[in-house]
């Protein structure tokens, strides 16, 4: 049996890409030096919740331990672990710790439409100021908070529009350690924060809000045309192996 021809190679089939014509929001840029003040008054700001989970909550090691550790305190005199003060450090309440917290109150001030409105009062007191992310701000697992942080503060003067600061991975460590916890990714200030006036005007002074354009450009209600990329792709011939009898 003779080899079948080779069909001819297809012609390059056009290849569209539409992508949106409003600018999306970006990263503010915080300089090493100003980074390095801002981690140090946030985590002196931090160290009374790290030292009181360092004294009153135990590292779970299973339910045996915890057992195993009533047995023990029940035995023991209730006069010995009184010496250490049982009440929460007044700076715990207007911190908001971990990236699932940070975002609940921000999709939360972020549905006020307006904030002066009454029914929305017992939120306008618990804005967050200051949102820190000690992490890669390239992982599209926090590529939410720019826009979140910028439609939390709608209705808001400039100044008090909530700021976003990413810091240096490395800056994980010594956050990780004033909070006595293994890992930190967001950390949100609230505006009404004991002791957080300095942290929270430094980084108002020094950092930038989040801007996003495409907010303007809806509210004008203006049509724009999406943008249209072409190129032509290119071709791959089927080709059909030959047979042999």
């Amino acid at each position: 049996m003779t080899s079948r021809a080779n069909p001819r190679p297809k012609a390059p089939a056009p290849v569209f890409k539409v992508d949106s014509p409003f600018v999306g929001p970006s990263w503010p840029h915080v300089s090493l030096a100003d980074q390095h003040v801002t981690l140090n008054m946030l985590c002196s700001l931090l160290a009374p919740i790290g030292q009181y989970r360092k004294n009153r909550v135990v590292p779970s090691k299973g339910k045996r331990a915890r057992k195993r550790k009533k047995r023990i305190e029940a035995a023991q005199d209730p006069a010995a672990s009184a010496s250490i003060p049982a009440s929460r450090p007044h700076i715990e309440s207007p911190v908001e710790i971990g990236l699932n917290s940070v975002s609940r109150r921000l999709e939360l001030l972020a549905a006020q439409r307006r904030p002066s409105d009454e029914s929305n009062n017992h939120l306008s007191d618990r804005h967050i100021a200051v949102v820190f992310l000690p992490k890669s701000k390239n992982d599209m697992i926090y590529s939410h908070l720019p826009l979140l942080s910028r439609t939390a503060s709608l209705g808001r003067p400039d100044n008090f529009v909530t700021r976003l600061v990413p810091l240096s991975p490395m800056a994980e460590d010594k956050l990780s350690a004033a909070l006595n916890l293994p890992r930190v990714g967001v950390v949100g200030v609230l505006e009404d924060a004991p002791q957080a006036g300095p942290l929270i005007e430094f980084v108002r002074a020094h950092v930038a809000a989040v801007e996003v354009p495409w907010l303007k450009d809806v509210a004008d209600g203006s049509y724009k045309n999406p943008h249209v990329q072409h190129r032509e792709a290119s071709a791959r011939s089927n080709v059909i192996p030959s047979m042999t009898p």
